[in-house]
């Protein structure tokens, strides 16, 4: 009797301290996962990282030439690196490959970019071609319009940038230096910011408007006045005759 008593007092010794030694299984997990709040905040963090490199990308200027030196100054990462990761983000090739496709995917584009764009893709495909004919025929990037020139080029990057029509005609296919100049408002040269229009006269008669291209920053403006073009020019590469701001 008394051993049957003793070993009944050991069984139960057993399984009171093997209940206070092994953790439940609610125990183990709460023990080793992270905390709900950890998870969230890495989460927010991880967004908001990401949203601020797409920002950055849409402020970036795609006229200078070093790239995305200035995301990379905030992120402290290395342009091929930080493009790669934005490429990722927005669900494209992750080549770390500076394209118009890149460029169109983050943007969409302001004017300058949509200029730019088209500078660069001119580059490499030469798609488009000089002809001042009308109506205009309106692409939407990545395609190109297969012909344009100064006045239309300028209309279809407002056009690509959802903005209003800067001729004033609500994108009917009119349109020309002239009726660029009677819209928007004149801002001195040394004010002018991209996406600004840049007016200059004829060759013989440099005081009378007859070309129109696109400021971009940097001192640079996108001209389409050629065959060959668009291609990226100093402001003053001729005689500047006004600059001209649109809504």
């Amino acid at each position: 009797m008394a051993r049957s008593l003793v070993w009944a007092l050991l069984v139960c010794l057993t399984v009171t301290l093997g209940a206070l030694l092994v953790p439940t299984t609610s125990q183990a997990s709460a023990a080793t996962a992270p905390t709900k709040t950890t998870q969230q905040t890495s989460a927010i963090t991880n967004v908001a990282r990401k949203e601020k490199l797409l920002t950055l990308a849409r402020q970036w200027d795609l006229a200078i030439p070093s790239g995305f030196n200035p995301l990379s100054s905030v992120f402290n990462t290395s342009a091929d690196e930080l493009l790669e990761e934005v490429q990722a983000y927005i669900g494209i090739p992750a080549n770390g490959i500076w394209s118009p496709k890149t460029a169109y995917a983050i943007y969409p584009p302001t004017v300058a970019a949509a200029a730019l764009i088209y500078y660069h893709d001119e580059q490499t495909s030469h798609d488009m071609h000089f002809s001042e004919t009308r109506p205009m025929v309106l692409a939407r990037l990545p395609a190109v319009p297969p012909v344009c020139d100064c006045s239309w080029f300028a209309t279809q990057c407002f056009w690509d940038a959802q903005r209003p029509d800067p001729n004033g005609d609500a994108y009917d296919g009119s349109g020309d230096t002239q009726t660029l100049l009677a819209h928007g408002i004149q801002v001195a040269k040394s004010a002018a910011r991209a996406g600004d229009l840049v007016f200059y006269g004829v060759w013989d008669d440099a005081a009378s408007p007859a070309h129109a291209a696109v400021f971009v920053g940097n001192g640079k403006v996108v001209s389409m006045g050629e065959q060959g073009d668009p291609s990226l020019r100093p402001i003053g590469y001729r005689k500047v005759v006004e600059v001209r701001r649109y809504p």
